[in-house]
Order: structure tokens, then C-alpha cells, then sequence
């Protein structure tokens, strides 16, 4: 008889604290989910996709929900419906969500967008596993750790790894075929200037595992200026050219002869054109009459 009451009253307890989270027009266990001590997920709109937007709001940790065991995200069936997700972060009287549970968007094959916040520290393995329409992500210079999997076989073209990255886990890009170019910062390179060796240092994993990209496309690594980012990384079907970048007294970036407006432009290709106008034009624009090159996006 105890043990039946010790059940009831955390199920009591559980549908109690989520239901005082469940925004109105929601729905416990339908439309609206506990996902930590202090997190509730719930669905709304996504006007711009014409799906669903999967909001996660509270502060602290997430569930690390294992799905290899049966244990899946408890929003799994409504997978389908969901193209974004907005993760709250800190505010005056809250830390916002600190880390993005394992298996969180596990096979969202519909996610286009994800918001992710400055409280964010960890990105847990296996997050963004399945993700196939996830093309771009922007990863806070707030993470420290990108988990095991974490993008395993999910649609991202390029990403930067901000400067407090200090881990990228095994298999975390691995079968992510579309990604072809990374941004690499000192955090992730060791004195010699390659990229840091994946190993245990004062009980935690540091560096990026040479399985991190396996079974990819990459093929391009921009690394900071006067260093060398040489790799052991494996499975891949080539060997990754290695481009120097540098930022100006602007924040302008310069790699390759062109110039990006910011680290994420310089990912994704995207440079900044140098005009010439003809003469006419310059006249009208800049009162001169020799060609005059005007920088525009």
C-alpha cells in the first residue's frame, strides 16, 4: 500500500507542477509536456513553416531522455508537426535553460529553425539526431559541449564552433552529409596550433574526436589566422583544405582574398561583393567620375 502511494503522490506532484506551466489553450500530456525539474514544453503556430513551434521555457536542465531505450521526448508523436523551436533563456528572475537535453529533437525530420539561447552551456548527445531539414543552427558563445551525435545525420550545411566550445563528442557530426565547412576558434586548437586531440584532461573529455565528421562531406575548415588546425579526423572522403581567416579593427572577416560580414557569412559562403559602378552611377552616388567600388550584401 506505501508503494502505491509514494506512486500516486509523484504523479500528483508531476501533473500539478506542469499543469501551473501549461499556457492557456494547452493541453497536459496533449500539447503540453514537463521536460525537467523546472521545464515545460509546449506547442504553438509556426505561421512561417506551416507547422508547429515547440517552446521550451523554465531554467536548469533538461530531461536526458534515452530513446535506444524506449524512453523517447514525450512530444515524440507529434514529431511530424514540428519545423520550429524556441528555447527560453535568462531573464531577471530566471537562468533560463542551461542544456539541451539528449534525444531532445531526436528524428524532427520537418525542424527548420531552432532558437537557441546564451544560457545554453551543453548541448547533450544525440539533441539534433535525424534533423534532415535543419540546415543552419547558430550556436551561442555560452556552449562549452557539443555531445556524442549531437548532429548525427541532420541536414546542417556549415557551422561556426564559437570560442567556448572546448568539446565536439564522438559520431557528433558523423553521416551529416550536407556539412562541408566548419569555422574552427583557438578554444578547439592546442599550442602547436592543430585542432586539439580528443582526450581526457583533469577527468573531462576535451578536443574534438577524429570520428566527430565521419562519414561526411567536409571539406573545407576556416581556421584562425597563423595556425595550423591539422586534423587525424577519419571517414572522410577526402582531405579537408584548411583556409585561414582574420577579423578586422571592423569585425569584418577576411579569408581567400574576400571579405564576410560576419563568422556565420564566412561558413555558409556567403561574401561580401565589391561593386563597380559605371560612371554615371558613381556620379549620382558618389559625385566622382573614375569607378568607385561600394561594398553591399
Amino acid at each position: 500500500m506505501k508503494k502505491w502511494i509514494l506512486i500516486l503522490s509523484i504523479i500528483a506532484s508531476y501533473n500539478t507542477y506542469a499543469a501551473v506551466h501549461c499556457p492557456e489553450g494547452t493541453t497536459l500530456d496533449v500539447d503540453c509536456w514537463q521536460c525537467g525539474d523546472d521545464c515545460t514544453a509546449y506547442l504553438s503556430d509556426d505561421n512561417i513553416n506551416n507547422g508547429k513551434t515547440l517552446n521550451i521555457k523554465g531554467s536548469g536542465t533538461m530531461t536526458n531522455w534515452v530513446c535506444d531505450e524506449g524512453i523517447w521526448p514525450s512530444w515524440y508523436a507529434k514529431s511530424d508537426e514540428i519545423t520550429s523551436a524556441v528555447i527560453e533563456g535568462k531573464s531577471e528572475n530566471s537562468t533560463g535553460i542551461t542544456s539541451i537535453g539528449a534525444w531532445t529533437f531526436m528524428n524532427m525530420t520537418n525542424l527548420k529553425s531552432v532558437d537557441i539561447p546564451d544560457s545554453v552551456t551543453t548541448i547533450e548527445g544525440s539533441a539534433f539526431k535525424g534533423t534532415a531539414s535543419l540546415e543552419t543552427i547558430e550556436i551561442p558563445s555560452s556552449v562549452t559541449d557539443i555531445g556524442t551525435e549531437t548532429f548525427y545525420t541532420s541536414g546542417i550545411k556549415s557551422i561556426v564552433i564559437p570560442d567556448s566550445v572546448t568539446t565536439i563528442g564522438v559520431n557528433a557530426f558523423r553521416h551529416a552529409e550536407n556539412l562541408t565547412s566548419i569555422v574552427i576558434s583557438d578554444s578547439l586548437l592546442d599550442a602547436d596550433g592543430n585542432i586539439l586531440e580528443y582526450a581526457q584532461r583533469d577527468g573531462v573529455y576535451t578536443g574534438i574526436s577524429p570520428d566527430a565528421f565521419k562519414y561526411g562531406a567536409l571539406n573545407t575548415i576556416y581556421c584562425p589566422t597563423d595556425k595550423k588546425c591539422g586534423n587525424s579526423f577519419t571517414g572522410l572522403s577526402g582531405t579537408p583544405r584548411i583556409i585561414s581567416y582574420s577579423i578586422d579593427e571592423n569585425g569584418q572577416i577576411k579569408a581567400g582574398g574576400k571579405t564576410y560580414a560576419s563568422l556565420d557569412d564566412l561558413a555558409s559562403g556567403n561574401h561580401i561583393v565589391k561593386r563597380i559602378y559605371t560612371i554615371d552611377e558613381a556620379n549620382e552616388v558618389a559625385g566622382k567620375v573614375n569607378s568607385v567600388k561600394i561594398r553591399y550584401r
